[in-house]
């Protein structure tokens, strides 16, 4: 339990440093911290959600479509994808 538990934790955190990094406009960090969160939550669609909403911010429409279909495939069953 304390293993899921740590491991959730480190996801998201690194999912908020994306976040704050996407916001300065610090685009590989931000894409390193995503890609962090989904080694550490693979099972999670939030951190393809968040390399979609950094490819589009960059203007990389074609990344960020193959990224929310990562997350769809993720979690089908959430609509805002």
């Amino acid at each position: 339990m304390g293993v899921a538990g740590t491991l959730g934790l480190i996801g998201n955190r690194a999912l908020a440093h994306s976040a704050a990094a996407a916001r300065h406009h610090d685009f590989a960090a931000a894409l390193s911290d995503a890609r962090r969160a989904r080694r550490f939550a693979p099972w999670s669609s939030q951190p393809w959600t968040q390399v979609a909403g950094i490819r589009l911010q960059q203007g990389r429409r074609a990344e960020a479509v193959a990224a929310y279909r990562s997350a769809v495939a993720k979690d089908p069953n959430d609509w805002t994808l």
